[in-house]
Order: structure tokens, then sequence, then C-alpha cells
């Protein structure tokens, strides 16, 4: 009988270290992030030579644009304040949050004649900075001349998840990176995508001119590629084919590219079959899917140089070169005209 005691007092210490041992293991993660805020802060005050007093818990809001809506994602961490600081500590703030990688949020910055906000993000770590003329008000309410050389600041810093990822359409992030390149607002821009692969859009592209009683600018054809994360402009859209027609004017010694959406975990490629006395295949590479989804399709390129005048045709036949005799489950036939 003692011994069956003794099994069941084991077996109870097992369970209750057990939950114990799951417990401190959920809650690493959060004392991780905790540390990170902290030293974040830490290594803040040390590198701008601001006198902070001790770091409090601090409670704040970040706005996320959900295709097209804004929402607010309650972010929880710690901050600091400081009054009067001269202007050449305040500015040192960004410069700390620059070199440690973070950049500015659109999103999360308000200016006004009192105080300001600015956002800053690295990943998932998010910052707040708000800061504020240097003044009092009189007994009568009236505001004393702030000082012009100081500024009062409040830092709030803190860890967010997936919630503060924004999420917009393809069309809506192309039009913001045009806005910048004509410095208007995204509103401004119109963009009629004509065709798109996983990486590239072409699109007719206006600027809106708001003095003009809603007259347009049209800027032309623009082919836009997203490379590490960020739309680009590839400048001579006309070596690249995306017409529906599949035909191609290009001159002798030049070069072309064509783009086809291609998937090579299933095993099918492109075959390019082409009259070698016009044409060179210079190159063929194979961009990989911006999604990380298993088994995402991407894009193959063929660069091609035109060796003489005269009029040519490239077809294309997607299938898999194991599988003889089997017809290819696609084929495109480009017609190729080159001049002199």
């Amino acid at each position: 009988m003692r011994k069956k005691y003794i099994l069941i007092i084991l077996l109870i210490i097992l369970i209750g270290g057990g939950i114990f041992w799951l417990s401190k293991q959920e809650a690493l993660p959060l004392e991780k992030i905790e540390d990170e805020v902290l030293n974040l802060l830490e290594n803040l005050k040390q590198e701008t030579g601001i006198d902070f007093p001790v770091m409090v818990d601090v409670e704040f809001d970040w706005l996320v644009e959900k295709d097209k809506e804004m929402e607010r994602v309650t972010i929880q961490g710690k901050g600091f304040e400081a009054q009067g600081i001269p202007i050449e500590q305040y500015v040192k703030i960004e410069s700390f949050l620059k070199v440690h990688g973070f950049k500015a949020d659109i999103y999360n910055a308000a200016a006004g004649t009192i105080s300001g906000l600015d956002g800053y993000r690295k990943d998932y770590l998010v910052c707040i900075i708000i800061g504020g003329a240097t003044g009092y008000k009189e007994a009568a309410g009236q505001w004393i001349p702030p000082e012009s050389d100081k500024k009062d600041v409040e830092i709030k810093c803190g860890q967010g998840d997936e919630s503060i990822d924004p999420i917009i359409s393809k069309e809506e992030a192309i039009k913001r990176f045009l806005a910048q390149k004509y410095q208007t607002k995204a509103s401004a821009i119109n963009i009629d995508i004509k065709q798109e692969t996983t990486h590239y859009v072409k699109c007719n592209v206006q600027v809106l001119d708001e003095f003009a009683q809603g007259g347009a600018e049209d800027k032309g054809i623009f082919l836009v590629t997203k490379i590490d994360g960020s739309w680009q402009i590839i400048e001579e859209i006309e070596k690249y084919n995306f017409s529906e027609d599949q035909t191609i004017i290009t001159k002798n010694n030049d070069n072309f590219f064509i783009i086809l959406e291609a998937n090579p975990t299933t095993g099918y490629q492109w075959k390019a079959d082409f009259e070698s006395d016009y044409l060179e295949l210079i190159k063929r590479e194979y961009i990989d899917p911006s999604s990380e989804l298993v088994g995402a399709g991407g894009d193959e390129s063929f660069n091609f140089l035109a060796l003489k005048s005269g009029q040519t045709e490239i077809t294309f036949s997607y299938l898999r070169s194991w599988e003889k005799d089997i017809p290819p489950i696609e084929e495109k036939i480009y017609q190729i005209t080159i001049n002199k």
C-alpha cells in the first residue's frame, strides 16, 4: 500500500513539474520580446545622451491600413519622456532608429503647431516619438512662447505581430510607388493594368492635375516589377513583350526579352524553338515567386539577340522533357520583326 501512495505522489510531482515547465516555455517569447524593447530603449538613452527618467510600462495605438481602411492595433511596451531637451539631442533619436534599421511609417505620423508624432518600424518592433514645444500656460490661458532650441519628448516602443502588417492591393501599391516618382498623392495616379505575371505588371499611367478641373497627363506605358519587396520601373519597356498578339518589333543587334509564367515544381518548363540564323538565346533565367507558399509559380525570362533583319518566329512549348510523344499543355508563338 505504501508503494502505491509513493507512486501516486511521484506521478503528481511529475505532472506538476511538466505543467510548470510548459508554462515557462510559453512565457519565454514574451520575456524575450520585453528584453528586446528594454535593450533598445537603454541603448537609445546612452547613444543620444538624453537624461531620461525611469522607464515605465506604456500602451499606445499603431495605425495599420487594411485594404484602404485604417485600423488601430494596441501595442503594449515600454517608454519614457523628458522635458526641455536640446534640439541637437532630439534629432539624435531619429538618427538612432534609422541607424538600427528602423524605417518611418507614413500612417503613424502627424504634424501640429504645438507637437508632432513620428512612427518607426523594424519588422514587428515599433516606436512612436511625440515631440512638443517646451512652454506652459499662464493663468489667463495664454501660451508663453516656447523655447525654440528645446523640445519635450515622449518615446514609446513595443512589439507587434502579424496584425500590424498592412494589407493593400497590388494596384494600390503601384499607385503609391508612382506617386513617389511624380511627387504627388496616390489618389492622383490612375493606372490601367493591361497585363501581368507573377512579378511584372504592364500598365498605362496617368497623373491627374488637380488644378486643371479633372484633367490628366498621360505618362505612357510602364513595366514595373517587384524586387526585394519593393516596386521598381523597368525603363526600356519596348524590350519586354507582354502584347496579347505576341508580336515583337526590334532592331538588328538589339536584345529583347520574353517573360512567361512558369512553375518548375510541376515538372513543366518552356522549350523555345527558333531560327538560329535570326536569333540567339543569350540568357534563360527562372525568377522565383514572391510568395512563400510551397509550390507557388514564378516567371521564366528569355533574353534574345537579333542577328539580322527579317521576319521570323519563336515557338514556346510548355511540357515535361521526359514525356515523349505527349503534346505540350500550352503553346505560344511569337512573331518577330527585325529591322535594320
